[in-house]
């Protein structure tokens, strides 16, 4: 084995697991391959649960069109990143912020991403409750699923109800020990609660491949399931009547950030990037990991959205395994699909939680050693930070969860403010100011010959982080070429990214109030 190091992974990930862990890697040793799975390991999770909602609220063809058009600026931004991270010797998206941007930049970028990943614990939190109780109820056999008698000869299977244990004429006692509130509440503090305390993580990163397997495993029941169920309802002649095509309206800024929720990887790239072996280490490779990256999430969450919006006409549940199992209690494959869903987002709790953990200790105690699984023990400070740290995760996840009970509305307001600035407007922000760098470089080496290039501190790397690789070497990379037509696009990419998030962080807040 090459050189060896010791990395510190400690980069907030989306809405899926990532490995976020304290682990050896051979130094320059990833491939092409190992990347592109990494990228997908961390982009694949819960989000997908919401994009049938999205495409509801948006309408069929213009939710497609959304989702695509967000897809190719998602990939675009996937190589700004890297390429303006080559530019200024960057080996993480942190990194980048500061060196472009400064240190309180950087600290609202921090800020910025554990709200992100806040909201993403609140949201598992909440999938627990929506899938775990109604899956218990079909299981004890407190929940019955039946057909309604019409006499329309084109009524069709949609008119089935299910009857869940709210509707029962069990004493309270029982709804009490299969209510949503008491399986949380019991699987928070008997099982995430241990896991969040972990002095070590390591074993839980099997999750990440769990993941995955898990969203491929519930693509494949929705396409067999809404294929059979689509069938049915175009026989009885509803289909067509009950799609709606195009309509637009402001229920859109309710679905954009979703999609943006659900379209990941940005965080952990440049990280990613810079394990590459020396001879992938080129934005022509990278591009064609991105490509393949948008293109398999495209490809799967499309087909899940498209297909569930379809077959539910619409939906009236912003978590389509929810209205799934619902629909078909006794259903054995959407059954698993639910036990499996619950049983990754429970275990992918506590990985998310250490890197969040982590960002919080060093935004509240920047000048103390940090908090974690390596140093916690060592001194009875640190043991009382990541104590705290961890109960106040784990309490004010848990109490918001409770409180809101609605996963739109949370992963909306994640992705409008963490999925939309991260994804979209930072990484065009990011080429904007090297862009900006280079032509007040040059105007000044215009004005002045004389002037040593070496004291000019504009667009160079003044930041060079303790725990950086330095890999970056490639001398073609240190200065940019900037098409006018590319300035164009990320200004208006900016412009419009910031719009939206505004529009959409408003509508989802007005949205939750309504409801709630």
């Amino acid at each position: 084995m090459d050189e060896e190091t010791t990395l510190v992974y400690n980069e907030i990930i989306d809405d899926s697991v990532s490995e976020v862990i304290i682990e050896t890697i051979e130094k320059k040793g990833g491939t092409l391959t190992g990347a592109l799975i990494n990228l997908f390991n961390c982009a694949v999770g819960a989000g997908i649960l919401s994009l049938p909602f999205a495409i509801d609220s948006i309408s069929l063809i213009p939710g497609i069109i959304i989702y695509a058009v967000m897809s190719i600026i998602a990939m675009y931004t996937l190589h700004l990143l890297v390429l303006c991270a080559k530019n200024q010797k960057c080996d993480s998206y942190l990194e980048l912020v500061e060196v472009l941007f400064g240190k309180y930049i950087r600290k609202l970028f921090e800020i910025i991403v554990v709200l992100y990943t806040f909201g993403v614990l609140v949201g598992y939190i909440i999938i627990v409750g929506d899938l775990l109780p109604l899956l218990l109820q079909v299981w004890f056999g407190y929940s019955t699923f039946e057909e309604e008698n019409s006499s329309d000869e084109n009524s069709s299977n949609y008119s089935a109800s299910f009857s869940s244990l709210e509707d029962s004429s069990s004493s309270e006692e029982e709804i009490f020990w299969l209510s949503p509130f008491f399986i949380q509440l019991v699987v928070v503090s008997l099982i995430i609660t241990p896991l969040v305390f972990l002095k070590k993580i390591d074993s839980l990163k099997i999750v990440s491949s769990l993941a995955v397997i898990c969203v491929l495993y519930f693509t494949l029941v929705v396409v067999v399931t809404s294929i059979i169920d689509i069938q049915e309802l175009a026989v009885n002649g509803e289909f067509a009547d009950k799609i709606t095509y195009f309509h637009l309206s402001t229920d859109m800024f309710l679905g954009i950030p979703l999609i943006a929720f659900s379209i990941g990887g940005h965080i952990q790239c440049i990280s990613i990037f810079s394990e590459l072996q020396e001879k992938d280490q080129t934005v022509k490779r990278w591009d064609i990991v991105s490509f393949l990256l948008v293109i398999s999430l495209t490809v799967v969450y499309l087909t899940v959205a498209v297909l569930s919006y379809l077959r539910f006409l619409p939906g009236d549940n912003s978590n389509v395994l929810k209205q799934m199992l619902s629909y078909d209690p006794n259903n054995i494959w959407v059954q698993i699909t639910t036990l499996a869903m619950s049983v990754v987002v429970i275990f992918s709790y506590p990985l998310i939680s250490w890197p969040l953990r982590q960002s919080l200790d060093s935004l509240l105690f920047p000048k103390k050693t940090p908090s974690s699984s390596t140093t916690c023990g060592s001194d009875w400070g640190d043991d009382l930070r990541f104590i705290f740290e961890n109960l106040a995760i784990i309490v004010s996840t848990f109490v918001i969860a409770v409180a809101v009970d609605n996963l739109e509305a949370v992963f909306g307001l994640t992705g409008a403010i963490g999925g939309v600035l991260v994804k979209f407007v930072l990484p065009v922000a990011i080429f904007l100011k090297i862009n900006y760098d280079q032509n007040k470089k040059s105007k000044l080496n215009i004005n002045d010959s004389s002037i040593d290039e070496e004291n000019i501190n504009i667009s160079t790397k003044t930041y060079q982080s303790t725990d950086s690789f330095a890999i970056f070497k490639d001398d073609n990379y240190d200065h940019l070429k900037f098409n006018w037509y590319e300035v164009v696009f990320c200004w208006v990419v900016l412009i419009v990214g910031l719009a939206t998030g505004t529009m959409s962080s408003t509508t989802v807040i007005i949205d939750a109030i309504e409801k709630f």
